[in-house]
């Protein structure tokens, strides 16, 4: 119920580990904040839950990152990728000029779909671009803000 902020993978297993695993699920999550008064942190569960048999069909096996929703945007979008194994990962945003204007995230993540969103409400309308970087992987895409 403390953890920082940041990216998880739980996997609950049903029997006796090591040894006599009848069942196992899995999911990923994300803390978001950390509560005020000491009290456990908000929880935001993503992605699906899975079985251990079907684990591999489940978990991407290529790096991507999709088109920004929506596009174009006003005030604030979502910037989805998925990783195929845990890495340091950055996602960032550039003007037209190519000066970094934000950084949504850095971070390592695990292994599946992740998303991020841009609040651009104190940006001027036009286009901007996001680049997810990684250990092995960097691509960059364009958006639109319209206010």
């Amino acid at each position: 119920g403390y953890a920082m902020t940041g990216y998880y993978l739980f996997w609950g297993k049903v029997g006796d580990y090591p040894s006599n695993c009848v069942d196992s699920s899995y999911f990923n999550f994300r803390v978001i904040s950390l509560a005020l008064g000491g009290e456990s942190g908000d929880w935001y569960s993503s992605g699906a839950f899975g079985f251990e048999g079907d684990a591999p069909e489940n978990m991407p096996s290529d790096y991507s990152l999709m088109d920004n929703y929506p596009n174009p945007f006003n005030a604030t979008t979502n910037i989805e990728f998925t990783l195929p194994n845990e890495t340091m990962t950055s996602v960032e945003v550039y003007n037209l000029k190519g000066q970094k204007v934000e950084i949504l995230l850095n971070s390592i993540l695990p292994v599946g779909a992740h998303s991020v969103s841009w609040d651009a409400s104190k940006y001027s309308s036009g286009v901007y671009f996001y680049k997810l970087t990684t250990d092995d992987f960097t691509s960059t895409k364009r958006m639109t803000l319209l206010k």
